[in-house]
């Protein structure tokens, strides 16, 4: 049996918010990574992203009219702990690790592994 860990990390990670009631809709326990998108759905659309108007209403509320991307400012990639992750990794017998590089919003995530 293989093992991984995926880390799932970007800007969504300075937002960090996921409407409670909708996760448990969704019977999970995650979703900020589906931030950005939630903040694009507007009354009407066809196909709305659950979790949509709190998620709006969360960000009016605790970040006014900024702009999505400008979370890039708070989100410091060169302060990750990666020797910790891989301890992790190792001490449960993981065979691969994933860290993401890029997701649904298409902000990439530049991070330098040095050897």
């Amino acid at each position: 049996m293989e093992i991984g860990l995926i880390f799932h990390l970007g800007l969504y990670s300075v937002y960090a918010y996921d409407d409670i009631e909708s996760a448990k809709r969704r019977k999970i326990k995650n979703g900020s990574e589906w931030y950005f998108k939630r903040l694009l759905v507007k009354e009407g659309d066809y196909r709305p992203v659950s979790g949509w108007q709190s998620t709006q209403k969360f960000h009016l509320e605790n970040y006014n009219s900024q702009d999505y991307f400008e979370a890039e400012r708070e989100f410091k990639l060169d302060k990750l702990d990666l020797d910790s992750w891989m301890e992790l990794a190792v001490s449960i017998n993981c065979t691969y690790v994933i860290i993401t590089a890029k997701h649904h919003e298409n902000f990439c995530n530049n991070i330098y592994i040095p050897n």
